[in-house]
């Protein structure tokens, strides 16, 4: 399954410059990025993991497809509710989110080179 959505990317119009630093931005935050929301998780920080997920939704919004982005905004209507009732336990399995991503950057590594 390929998460990179590159009929999008090219709806926007970038020039090739544009569309060459937006990429490098999208692959050096993404793991990171991750790597944050999922640590908001483990500590059950559920408010920060909130807004965590928000800001990646953005993120993803852009590049990746938008299967991808429901899955980060159902998480992140997930945490919302916990943060209003903490006594639950998140549902959301982050280690198959987790997955997607890693062959999400690796999609957009690819597509990287060939820009």
């Amino acid at each position: 399954m390929n998460d990179l959505d590159v009929d999008r990317l090219n709806d926007f119009g970038f020039e090739v410059v544009q569309l060459k630093v937006l990429m490098a931005q999208f692959i050096e935050g993404l793991l990171p990025d991750f790597e944050s929301l999922e640590r908001k998780v483990n500590e059950q920080d559920w408010d920060g993991a909130k807004t965590a997920a928000h800001s990646f939704k953005g993120m993803l919004s852009v590049f990746a497809s938008s299967e991808l982005v429901r899955i980060v905004q159902a998480l992140e209507d997930e945490l919302k509710s916990l943060s209003q009732t903490p006594d639950r336990s998140l549902q959301t399995d982050m280690g198959v989110l987790k997955v997607r991503l890693k062959a999400l950057h690796s999609c957009a590594l690819a597509f990287q080179d060939r820009l």
